[in-house]
């Protein structure tokens, strides 16, 4: 059914689709006009028999149409005709078939006009292309009309046309050339019925919609695009809802972005290769995040696994497994991040032990080096945990079960024998002996009902220390998301009476040890908000508040915890005089002159750089080290930014002074991260040397987030802090 022009409303689009703000008009139908020709279309029209042009224009159209032969026209070159109620020249005057072939159309217009009602509307073999702008066609129905062979060409300038809110259902476009424009059709959002059979497609995109809070699929069904041949071709956000027609289509470099859904598409006799992911999906570590970690994506998921997912076919799914496989292995980016990152490889496993791939040898290969490599902890999918312990861990001897305790947890509860063999290992046995025999109580909450099963994590290059988890603790983070509450810290002492002792709990030792357990690390940081520790670290290093201060202290750090985990977006009034010596005493530790006060910021950097180390160990040392301070000065200027917590309209003192510390400590220990002139500037942003000049936070909140590193890896490093950062 024509969509209704007059009634259609305002169109949600993308911001590359905006439409033109024009006024509304009432669609025309070029092919039911009931105005006679004027006195001046006559004159016209007897002027054009007396000779052919070269080419139409918008002045001679209408003479030429009503003079031109409908059995074997002349090929003709019509250049800017716009079939638009604000043309000058109305084209509509012609009132007799169009039937083109073999024709040139240059800067043709379209707009706001229904062409349907005549089923023999004809372009066939022409030529649609551009000289002084774009490709202007919005809100036309083109429904039932044939455009078979020919050549649609939307390049301007280097650059795409977007063909916008145009009805394409039961269109005729077998055959044709459809090269450098956009489909987007804000109004209906659907194409059915439609003909592309035998068609090539060159840098062509059919778009939907998506942002944070909306999802409009652009809905294909009842449509064939057999026999194909497209380069570089966009879906993003499209759903096959049924019956779409892909047989022996072949796609190179094939983007089906923002979660394409192929439910109801049908390849036929697939073979592999036929279609071809682009590697630019993977690109750009801000692309990597969206479509690959289902893990650090809980709401929307991985929107390329999404699409996977969806692929009724199986050959076809395995195919762009495959790829993406390889990919993995072998394209700059993906391969760069990919060993870095355990939510990646997490979510990569989890979608890849799916029934669907085990047929496929090459996929099956891959997941057993990943299961195999040492220290590469993951979560075990249901379907792998028997081939887990059956033909890998069963087989190791105590150290190499060591070094896979993050495994070797996952499993003692199902299987008794790893679990009796892991606990007699030393030093796990002195530590379950401690437990069973010293012990009852983890932090002051009794455990001696949890049974004899109990997940120890054991570093032993951190002063042998081990995380002592109950196994209550430990499923609730593995299966609810839920941080540890109840746990301990212990140390193991060789040739010692006493050879374990239980150490304080502490954000720094706790962070120490989860370093050493990617995974473990990963599942914490999740569940407790990336930057959480490190604003716990913040408010431990004074104990002398009283208990008024203490209260307030902890809804001020609550506050910053949860607009750091987007849980809130609320400014907290801050009191000028109860706050501000709140926070003064709060943070003095880590800005007060002497050595401690030095010590303690490095440790807070530590913390920064171990809580972001899952993400970014692809960088030296020293660059880990500098992306940790910029977190840490970022999140003092925007934390206390006004939009945030405010006193007055006048960020405090406390967190100034001590990111304007931390901006020198970055300036003494990587001079190349930052110039003299950039770090007087920072400085001078937050606290100002004039008593009449306001600091200002939140302008050095937008300078840093400008801010570019310098360096061999400063583009990559950039790329950490947009992906990672909370408040950007």
């Amino acid at each position: 059914m024509p969509i209704n022009l007059v009634n259609a409303g305002s169109p949600i689009l993308p911001t590359t689709s905006q439409e033109n703000n024009q006024p509304q008009p009432v669609p025309r139908d070029i092919r039911n006009v009931e105005t006679k020709p004027t006195s001046n279309a006559v004159a016209e029209t007897t002027q054009m028999a007396a000779s052919v042009p070269h080419e139409v224009t918008p002045e001679t159209y209408v003479g030429y149409m009503n003079n031109r032969s409908t059995k074997a026209p002349t090929p003709m070159t019509f250049r800017g005709i716009k079939f638009s109620p604000y043309a000058k020249h109305d084209p509509c005057l012609y009132q007799g078939p169009l039937h083109f072939k073999n024709d040139n159309f240059i800067d043709l217009e379209l707009y706001c006009f229904n062409i349907s009602n005549d089923t023999s509307i004809k372009f066939h073999q022409c030529f649609f292309g551009t000289d002084k702008g774009k490709l202007n066609w919005r809100k036309v129905d083109l429904k039932n009309t044939n455009w078979e062979g020919s050549t649609i060409d939307g390049s301007y300038n280097g650059s795409r046309s977007e063909i916008k809110s145009c009805y394409f259902s039961e269109v005729n476009m077998s055959q044709c050339k459809l090269k450098n424009f956009i489909i987007f059709d804000s109004d209906t959002r659907s194409i059915y019925g439609a003909k592309f059979i035998d068609s090539v497609m060159t840098n062509m995109a059919f778009e939907g919609f998506r942002n944070y809070r909306d999802v409009n699929y652009y809905n294909i069904e009842d449509t064939s695009f057999r026999n194909m041949q497209a380069d570089k071709l966009i879906w993003d956000v499209v759903r096959c809802v049924k019956d779409v027609d892909l047989s022996n289509a072949k796609i190179k470099y094939f983007s089906p972005l923002g979660g394409t859904e192929f439910t109801g598409a049908k390849f036929g006799i697939y073979e592999k290769g036929r279609i071809t992911i682009n590697p630019a999906m993977f690109d750009d570590v801000r692309k990597v995040d969206p479509y690959l970690d289902g893990v650090n994506n809980m709401e929307v998921g991985a929107l390329f696994l999404h699409t996977l997912d969806s692929i009724p076919d199986k050959a076809v799914k395995q195919d762009f497994a495959e790829q993406m496989i390889e990919m993995i292995k072998n394209e700059p980016v993906l391969s760069a991040i990919y060993p870095s990152s355990i939510t990646l490889r997490q979510s990569i496993i989890n979608h890849l032990a799916h029934s669907d791939y085990d047929s496929s040898a090459e996929i099956q290969k891959f997941i057993s080096q990943e299961l195999l490599k040492e220290g590469n902890d993951i979560l075990i999918p249901a379907r792998l945990r028997p081939f887990m312990y059956y033909s890998v861990l069963h087989s190791l001897d105590d150290n190499a079960l060591l070094r896979r305790q993050f495994l070797v947890n996952q499993l003692i509860a199902e299987y008794p024998a790893l679990k009796e063999r892991f606990y007699q290992i030393t030093p796990i046995r002195e530590f379950i002996e401690y437990i069973e025999e010293e012990k009852t109580l983890i932090n002051g909450h009794d455990i001696s009902h949890e049974g004899s099963l109990y997940h120890i994590f054991y570093n032993p290059d951190d002063r042998k220390t081990a995380l002592c988890l109950p196994a209550a603790e430990f499923k609730k983070l593995v299966e609810e998301n839920q941080v540890p509450q109840n746990f301990s810290l212990l140390q193991y002492q060789v040739d010692k009476k006493n050879s374990v002792i239980e150490k304080p709990d502490t954000v720094e030792s706790q962070s120490r040890v989860l370093s050493a357990f990617p995974a473990l690390h990963s599942l914490w940081s999740c569940a407790d908000g990336l930057f959480t520790p490190v604003i716990h670290s913040l408010f431990e290093h004074n104990h002398t508040l009283d208990a008024e201060q203490n209260s307030r202290a902890f809804k001020i750090k609550n506050q910053m915890i949860s607009m750091l985990k987007h849980k809130s977006y609320q400014t907290m009034e801050l009191d000028i005089t109860k706050d501000a010596s709140v926070l003064s005493e709060i943070l003095s530790p880590f800005y007060i002159d002497g050595a401690s006060a030095a010590d303690a910021r490095w440790q807070l950097v530590e913390l920064m750089q171990r809580e972001l180390s899952p993400k970014i160990t692809q960088f030296s040392e020293r660059e880990q080290k500098t992306i940790a301070f910029m977190c840490l000065i970022k999140t003092l200027s925007d934390v206390f930014y006004t939009r945030y917590s405010s006193i007055s309209n006048k960020p405090p003192y406390a967190p100034r002074q001590l990111a304007q510390k931390l901006v020198e400590d970055l300036k003494a220990f990587s001079p190349e991260a930052i110039s003299e002139e950039e770090a007087a500037l920072w400085s001078s942003l937050l606290m100002p040397e004039s008593r009449n000049e306001l600091p200002s936070s939140d302008k050095l909140s937008r300078r840093m987030a400008s801010y570019s590193f310098p360096g061999e890896h400063g583009k990559e490093m950039n790329k950490v802090m947009q992906l990672y950062y909370p408040l950007s």
